[in-house]
């Protein structure tokens, strides 16, 4: 995506004029019931790699009802060394652009208010612009305020783009806070005119949202539509909401083939990307184990125990001694049952029988012998045996299902009766 100049937020007069909007009007929709409206942050400048967030606040801008609330001036936040203005023809006219931030409000839907700050990231003054911008938040009663950005990191384009998450969180003498991750990847350093506004929001009671896409490095001579839409998706899990995307999704695979490409054609390339892949698999399993805890894992065995009910049905085994035991095995999935239904305990049944081959039969006539047993009548509704199971056995008949004691009990006999026979002979 490319950004359409004409669409910035600049100030075509070359002054910088303040209008407060809520000053001449009322807003239709603010601070009632049942609606919700959100501050939402997405500067340029120092988080905002391949123009992520700008591209984001733009395509809002384009696709739903919008109307600038305010302009924050340039003489007073901005230092023209750092973000020099530009000459552009408007109309015909050539005429200088200042840089400058802008407050606007986006409507969604009958619900949903975004009050949207974008810009270039200020260079001065950063207490003062802060503090206008929550004035703002809290004229038009935001109950939240999201902050977005991108930054370029050692990621590959073949993977979902990493994307950092956080929320604030309330002490118990109800201040907002920010806790500090215990990973190897949390970060200390510099921060972004997105982050501090994120302090000032807390200071005043606000709750905060920050979402952070990671780009990678090596594609950061273009736009990454690809992490304009996983913003705005991270948007609407956070707001649950609906967005519409237009055309991002079909560009986002046109960035992926384009990186493919760069890929295929630089063999030093080709090594790098390997190696991040590697490395993002790495840490996406070493994620997974460390979220697949002790209690994780009880649960896991138990609702599969819940989930599968075994059923032991004439299991064939052949000793040495030509001693064999008939029998086959039956997994039966059951259909997933609601959290509040009573689940079965599993039940593990066998049916055993064994005999002793006679002199001259081999252990496969002792087998058929075995599932050939006349005492093999059950219910239809005991009646477990599989397609294969019936095979095994003589036509018309089946193996019955007994409870654990009964199988013993029969193994017994027919082990005692075994034993009696061999000393007879």
């Amino acid at each position: 995506m490319t950004r359409d100049k004409s669409r910035l937020p600049q100030d075509s007069g070359g002054t910088a004029e303040r209008r407060d909007a809520t000053a001449s009007q009322e807003f239709e929709g603010y601070g009632a019931s049942g609606h919700r409206n959100v501050f939402v942050a997405a500067l340029s400048g120092w988080s905002d790699a391949c123009y992520a967030t700008t591209n984001l606040a733009q395509h809002l801008l384009e696709r739903y009802e919008s109307s600038e609330v305010m302009t924050l001036p340039a003489g007073e936040y901005y230092d023209f060394q750092q973000n020099r203005p530009m000459v552009t023809a408007i109309n015909g006219e050539c005429q200088v652009l200042l840089p400058e931030s802008v407050i606007y409000t986006v409507s969604v839907s009958t619900t949903l208010t975004l009050t949207v700050l974008m810009g270039a990231e200020p260079n001065l003054h950063w207490k003062e612009y802060a503090q206008q911008c929550i004035e703002v938040a809290q004229r038009f009663h935001c109950d939240e305020l999201i902050s977005l950005g991108g930054m370029f990191a050692d990621c590959p384009h073949t993977r979902v783009l990493p994307l950092e998450v956080k929320h604030s969180l309330r002490s118990a003498d109800g201040s907002l806070y920010l806790a500090a991750p215990d990973d190897d990847d949390n970060y200390f350093g510099p921060i972004g005119m997105t982050t501090y506004l994120e302090f000032a929001a807390m200071a005043k009671g606000i709750p905060v949202a920050s979402y952070l896409v990671s780009i990678p490095r090596y594609m950061d001579a273009d736009d990454c539509p690809q992490a304009t839409l996983d913003l705005l998706r991270a948007l609407g899990r956070e707001l649950g909401a609906t967005f519409e995307e237009g055309d991002l999704a079909t560009e986002a695979a046109n960035w992926r083939v384009k990186g493919d490409v760069m890929r295929s054609l630089n063999p030093v390339l080709s090594r790098r990307v390997s190696k991040f892949e590697a490395l993002h698999d790495s840490a996406l399993r070493n994620h997974m184990e460390k979220k697949l805890n002790e209690g994780v894992c009880e649960q896991l065995v138990e609702e599969t125990e819940n989930f599968l009910s075994l059923h032991v049905n004439g299991i064939a085994v052949h000793s040495k001694d030509s001693l064999v035991a008939k029998g086959s095995v039956e997994i039966v999935t059951k259909p997933r049952r609601g959290p509040n239904a009573a689940v079965p305990p599993t039940r593990c049944t066998s049916a055993m029988k064994a005999q002793r081959a006679q002199p001259g039969t081999t252990a496969a006539d002792g087998q058929a012998a075995a599932g050939a047993s006349p005492d093999a009548t059950r219910s239809p509704s005991t009646d477990h045996t599989t397609p294969a199971a019936a095979n095994d056995t003589a036509p018309g008949a089946s193996v019955p299902i007994h409870s654990p004691a009964e199988n013993a009990n029969a193994v017994d006999r027919e082990d005692t009766e075994f034993r009696r026979t061999r000393s007879t002979q």
